[in-house]
């Protein structure tokens, strides 16, 4: 036993465990590497190239050129006058026309009161009008006024 230091058992001890956390750690970069983190790389970047090709799809699809603009709630007013002041082109994607401006437009003939434009899926736009109501007529020296609650002017007579 003279032959045997007391620092061997420690030193083989610390070899095993160092020699373990060695292994371990080997297995970790392995997981790390081909793991649940490629995995997941895989997965958001397969999402996001559904999403680019669904908006490619929808953006030059030809079933989303619109095909007609139709006007509701106009009474007074001619459809046809309405359709003209939405100003949208014909075979245009239906995505890429801007609902506000359309609205912007409609809402600029005087007996329009209030506007709503929709896309009709696949290929039409509905604009729906709300009319404003003549309570009043105003007589100048030589003209008279046709005006609603708010008092403005709707047509010259």
């Amino acid at each position: 036993m003279e032959g045997i230091s007391k620092e061997e058992p420690e030193k083989k001890l610390e070899m095993k465990v160092n020699k373990m956390t060695e292994e371990r750690g080997k297995r970790r970069k392995k997981r790390g590497r081909g793991g649940h983190g490629s995995r997941r790389r895989l997965v958001v970047f397969g999402c996001l190239g559904v999403v680019v090709l669904a908006a490619v799809f929808l953006l030059f699809t030809p079933i989303f050129n619109i095909a007609e603009v139709y006007c509701e709630g106009n009474d007074k007013i001619a459809a046809e006058d309405v359709v003209k002041a939405a100003n949208v082109e014909l075979g245009k994607n239906i995505f890429s026309v801007r609902m506000g401006k359309i609205r912007r437009n409609v809402e600029s003939i005087a007996f329009v009161e209030e506007a709503s434009v929709y896309r009709v899926f696949p290929n039409k736009i509905r604009v729906s009008v709300r009319e404003c109501m003549p309570v009043s007529y105003v007589y100048t020296n030589e003209k008279c006024y046709m005006i609603d609650e708010a008092g403005k002017i709707l047509r010259i007579v």
